[in-house]
């Protein structure tokens, strides 16, 4: 009995000592941020929006979604609540050592249209509505609309140079080995307004909080609008 339960005991400690060790490994901690090392808070418009806690750093932060806002988009993480002096990098402030740290979004003023976008993304979210509820896929708007995005081809391209060359404008094409389509015209108020009217009468699920998320995973960050 004595020797089984000795057994039992050892059996214990081995399974539960990856777990001691697991959570010490630098990942997001499941408690208080303020009982973390290391801590970025992360605020839109005064409030907190997500911490990312760590007892170790991590080699890469697991950065938050871009977060949504009606009639913009998201332009970056900034250290001054101004958002004007000093972008965020979560690169420097790994090589920094960390510690502790506050961010603020900023946004700038935008149209429900994606300017850049995974290619699948596109056509399950924009195109194939688009075609579903126009009249026809020919019709003016359809057109006019899709003339304005082109394909950037990484992942689909079998052309070694074709490839390098997408990947050097689209680095995340080759990080992701993805296909994105992207704004193939500088973008005005005038064409912008133009093509989210298209979007909103026949893609109309498609929201500002899509327009973010889609941005976000292909990390583009809105610039402002040309005069």
């Amino acid at each position: 009995m004595k020797k089984l339960l000795c057994m039992l005991l050892c059996l214990c400690a081995i399974l539960t000592a990856p777990l001691a060790l697991a959570s010490c490994q630098g990942t997001p901690k499941e408690k208080d941020p303020a009982d973390c090392k290391h801590t970025v808070t992360f605020m839109v418009d005064g409030k907190v929006y997500t911490v990312l806690g760590y007892d170790e750093l991590p080699g890469k932060l697991d950065m938050p979604t871009y977060p949504a806002k009606e009639n913009a988009a998201f332009a970056g993480w900034y250290e001054d609540e101004a958002g004007t002096e000093k972008p965020f990098s979560d690169v420097q402030w790994l090589r920094d050592g960390g510690g502790h740290i506050t961010v603020y979004a900023t946004f700038e003023r935008a149209y429900l249209v994606p300017m850049r976008i995974e290619a699948e993304t596109f056509r399950e979210k924009i195109v194939k509505p688009l075609e579903a509820n126009a009249p026809s896929k020919a019709h003016r708007d359809v057109l006019v609309l899709l003339a304005h995005f082109s394909l950037k081809a990484y992942a689909t391209e079998a052309n070694p140079a074709k490839k390098e060359v997408v990947a050097q404008v689209y680095p995340i094409t080759m990080e992701k080995n993805i296909d994105i389509y992207a704004m193939n015209v500088p973008p005005t108020d005038e064409l912008l307004a133009e093509l989210e009217s298209y979007i909103k009468k026949y893609c109309p699920d498609y929201t500002f909080e899509d327009l973010a998320e889609d941005h976000s995973y292909v990390e583009y960050l809105a610039q402002p609008i040309a005069d």
